[in-house]
């Protein structure tokens, strides 16, 4: 049986920023040295525990970062417009190198997001280098 908090010593050891949730539910980040002593007396249980989300910025807002990789077929995802997010389904099921690429290459354009509210982020993002103040 897995040690109960071995997902958060592999976030740690793999150099990813851990947060932890306080009993308001307000997350903090926590350093390697104040995670060890978390987890060496056991004041939490690991479900307090997540990766801070990666964000990106984008003419000084940050925004979640968009999707890097094919998702399992099937799952729902967020593409990134200037006026509503459209939502879609992945459904590639390729298996050759040519359709491996194509779906490669939609996601490095980096639009995709795994949530409506990130792909508005990133779209008000974009839409801040023409947008003007009235």
């Amino acid at each position: 049986m897995e040690h109960p908090y071995a997902q958060v010593l592999r976030w740690t050891a793999d150099g990813e920023t851990v947060q932890w949730q306080d009993s308001l539910g307000e997350w903090h980040v926590l350093g390697d040295n104040e995670l060890l002593a978390h987890i060496r007396e056991t004041a939490f249980p690991p479900e307090r525990y997540s990766l801070k989300p990666r964000t990106i910025s984008i003419n000084g807002h940050d925004v979640p970062e968009p999707l890097r990789g094919p998702l399992p077929r099937g799952t729902t995802y967020w593409i990134v417009t200037l006026d509503q997010p459209c939502e879609a389904i992945w459904l590639y099921g390729g298996s050759d190198e040519r359709d491996i690429a194509d779906a490669m290459n939609l996601f490095h354009s980096g639009r995709y997001h795994a949530t409506r509210e990130a792909a508005l982020a990133h779209a008000e993002a974009l839409l801040s280098f023409t947008r003007t103040e009235t």
